[in-house]
């Protein structure tokens, strides 16, 4: 914030939000203080490296990588849960779905399947995970990271999408001489309402699953290995094959959040460019050989492309169709997802029932609280997609109250430069330790402070963003 920005506040902007409120605090804030574009942390690229068994954090304000994640085997699929600060990746070598914390960005747990897993998707309100495997989708609580059912469906199941509504499913099974067709599974009841017959080509493969912003129109790419490629449609009201159009080699597909752009992968190095209605070719973006996946920005401002063979990532401004970085990540990097999660927030290790949190950025003069339980404080999901307001060299505070279950209670800073200022305090006793450390992991004994089970306790740490 410029210091004449500043002058027009003579105090904290401070609220106390509700799912109700929320929006109008933010939109206040901003009107009053004049704050112009900040930049919010909060977006990161997680890329999938096969070959070397890892997992790529790339921050998208800098497109620089700044974590790298080691799982082992070969890590394919990976989708995100902002709503639960977790991305997901598929394992090929162990048959196992592994789930990686971003506000540590370490591994939390690893889900077991009969199967090697394939495509994955995720629902829109972050509560079930889909995984194709074996002949079947199986459907996982986020909330346990266990397996509710497994929908039979057929053979080869691969590419999987969720409808933006969350009320369906589309996944494509079949090829190797088993007639291509896309599977539609009911999320509520979690059966399988209808079998499209997609293709009766012996060996069509859908290598890759897009659908439109309002759910009307779902496209499917793929091939036969005598090199027959093409870009399907399914009317996903009639469930119906609306067109065909012939395509070299596609790999990868996505729409623009407005819906008005589609954008396929090729493999000879391209993604090209086509107007959703009608369809049309627009234009043709050079990347690297065999683009195999992408992501879009919340706003479509940018397209990250995977290049499988190149060892990157290429960022491309959608209004010019012109690539204006490129980030090198790990060897034969394969799948992305973008998250909001920024790792800029506090973990609780042990010892508290928390029952109020809250950020501050103490130059950006704006705080947000919030009533909650929870182990994990993310400043960046406060509020829903858009987060506290923040850039590098501000300092941020974060506070959290509660009740101490055992005679301690400590806490990890995440995503903050050191030294961290931290204090706790003992409401009963009113005593309070403050403490400047320069190690994320802290701890209210060891700064010399005492509890009994049930007291009401109270700590902040705070730091700079890198």
């Amino acid at each position: 914030m410029l210091k004449s920005q500043e002058k027009l506040l003579s105090h904290k902007v401070t609220a106390t939000l509700t799912p109700h409120h929320w929006y109008y605090y933010l939109v206040a804030f901003i009107l009053i203080s004049g704050l112009s574009s900040p930049a919010f942390a909060g977006t990161f690229a997680y890329v999938t490296n096969v070959l070397d068994g890892t997992v790529s954090v790339v921050n998208t304000t800098t497109n620089a990588v700044v974590d790298t994640i080691t799982l082992g085997g070969t890590p394919e699929e990976i989708v995100a849960s902002s709503a639960h600060s977790t991305v997901y990746v598929t394992n090929t070598t162990n048959n196992t779905i592994s789930v990686i914390n971003t506000m540590s960005n370490t591994l939390s747990t690893t889900i077991p399947l009969a199967h090697a897993p394939r495509g994955l998707a995720i629902h829109p309100d972050g509560s079930s995970l889909y995984v194709a495997n074996g002949t079947s989708i199986s459907v996982i609580d986020t909330a346990t990271n266990t397996i509710l059912t497994d929908i039979t469906i057929g053979t080869f199941p691969s590419a999987i999408i969720v409808h933006p509504d969350g009320s369906k499913i589309y996944a494509g099974y079949g090829g190797f001489f088993i007639d291509t067709t896309i599977g539609v599974i009911d999320t509520t009841s979690n059966t399988v309402v209808d079998n499209v017959a997609f293709t009766s080509h012996p060996d069509f493969i859908i290598t890759d699953l897009g659908i439109s912003p309002s759910g009307n129109t779902l496209y499917a790419v793929g091939g036969t290995f005598d090199e027959s490629f093409s870009i399907k449609f399914l009317n996903t009201t009639t469930n119906i094959v609306t067109s065909n159009t012939i395509f070299g080699d596609p790999t990868a597909t996505i729409a623009h959040p407005d819906g008005n752009t589609i954008y396929v992968g090729q493999t000879s190095g391209a993604v090209n460019v086509f107007n959703a209605v009608p369809f049309a070719h627009i234009a043709s973006i050079p990347v690297g050989y065999l683009p195999t996946d992408m992501a879009t920005s919340v706003d479509g401002g940018l397209l990250y492309i995977v290049d499988i063979n190149s060892d990157n990532v290429s960022v491309v401004d959608t209004h010019t169709n012109l690539v204006i970085d490129t980030v090198s990540v790990g060897a034969r990097p394969l799948s992305i997802a973008l998250t909001s999660s920024a790792g800029i927030g506090l973990a609780l290790i042990e010892g508290v029932t928390v029952d109020l949190v809250s950020c501050e950025n103490k130059n950006q003069l704006f705080r947000m609280a919030l009533g909650r339980q929870l182990s994990t404080l993310n400043c960046t999901q406060l509020l829903p997609n858009i987060g506290l307001p923040m850039v590098s060299g501000d300092i941020v505070k974060f506070s959290f109250r509660g009740n101490v279950s055992d005679t301690s209670f400590g806490a990890k800073v995440i995503g903050l430069s050191p030294p961290f200022q931290v204090q706790c305090k003992n409401h009963r006793t009113k005593i309070s330790k403050k403490a400047l450390i320069n190690t994320p992991n802290w701890d209210c004994a060891q700064l010399g402070l005492r509890f009994l089970p049930n007291d009401k306790v109270s700590a902040f740490a705070q730091g700079s963003v890198p």
